[in-house]
């Protein structure tokens, strides 16, 4: 199937990407960045061995868009118009699709969220399971609609996080497992077979905040523990961060 692929610069999304370009046809890329390289450093890194949705791109000569927070929808659009694809795939990607595309590609969009939907909804779902310390992970694969993460399901694989998983390692195995759903419903007779999503919005993945504290130091050693490596990679949004040595201040 001719697929139109949306992804960002992140090995989850990479590894999503890798999977179903192996077995469908990749007929153009968008890609959500501030910034990107200039093309020849991107063709150079790629042929160096340093992997970007812009490098695949400009080698193998597929369309390529860059959908950075300064583009304006009218610009997909436009994009998206001038391509013969049969379904939009989203493999991590930092902003929300506009309605306005969905009904480019016959069979719509499809995207891959590493959560089993309807829990996590939003756009932190692998950091807010891991601070809940919610061992029932996994991934959903899902039609895309206008509301955020709230399409039919396609498909949903369940994925155990241990204690002290680490947390990229988990997202990973979700995108990759996701994509090979991906496949798998894309070579199946069309169309797609749905089941809608219970109606549970009792917690948003949602961005972080200043305000937030994401280690509370008179929790059990067992969850900071488990806690620490997501939330030091989220360190940027701490006011005041607490570290263990001001227990005794």
């Amino acid at each position: 199937m001719k697929v139109v692929f949306f992804g960002k610069k992140d090995d989850s999304s990479h590894a999503a990407f890798a999977e179903i370009a192996a077995r469908h046809e990749i007929v153009g890329i968008v890609e959500s960045s501030e910034t990107t390289f200039p093309n020849w450093k991107a063709c150079l890194l790629q042929m160096l061995g340093r992997f970007s949705l812009q490098g695949y791109a400009l080698i193998r000569r597929i369309p390529y868009f860059n959908y950075s927070p300064y583009m304006k929808s009218p610009e997909l659009v436009s994009f998206l118009s001038a391509l013969s694809f049969e379904v939009g795939c989203i493999g991590v990607f930092q902003r929300l699709i506009p309605e306005s595309v969905f009904k480019i590609p016959k069979n719509g969009f499809i995207n891959i969220h590493p959560s089993l939907l309807p829990k996590y909804r939003g756009p932190l779902p692998d950091f807010w399971q891991f601070w809940n310390q919610d061992s029932d992970g996994g991934v959903t694969v899902h039609v895309v609609d206008k509301g955020e993460d709230t399409g039919a399901i396609l498909a949903q694989v369940p994925i155990r996080i241990e204690s002290g998983r680490n947390i990229y390692d988990y997202t990973k195995e979700c995108m990759v497992k996701g994509a090979r759903e991906v496949c798998r419903i894309l070579e199946e007779p069309q169309p797609f077979q749905t089941r809608p999503q219970p109606d549970d919005s009792s917690f948003r993945a949602r961005k972080l905040t200043d305000e937030d504290v994401l280690i509370d130091w008179s929790w059990p050693i067992e969850r900071i523990y488990h806690v620490m490596p997501p939330a030091l990679s989220m360190t940027e949004v701490f006011r005041e961060p607490k570290f263990p040595w001001n227990l005794f201040s």
